[in-house]
């Protein structure tokens, strides 16, 4: 996968370590992501299992979280 960085260094391109929990969505999740970081300066916090949260000043913003899939799995 291609890195894509914004002028100011950050990087628009989401962790490769979620390819394999989000199979066919992650394309849909890398664009979600892409337009998250590319128009919001946030602090990503990755609790490496299920949630990612974007706070500003302190404040959440957002929330995506990775919950059971219909087929019963639960990431990682």
């Amino acid at each position: 996968m291609k890195i894509v960085t914004k002028d100011d260094g950050r990087i628009l391109t989401p962790p490769k370590e979620l390819e394999p929990l989000l199979k066919s969505s992650f394309n849909a999740f890398s664009k979600l992501l892409g337009h998250i970081r590319f128009f919001y300066v946030v602090d990503e916090i990755w609790d490496g299992k299920s949630s990612l949260v974007f706070k500003a000043g302190g404040e959440q913003v957002s929330a995506i979280t990775l919950e059971n899939g219909a087929n019963g799995e639960r990431p990682i």
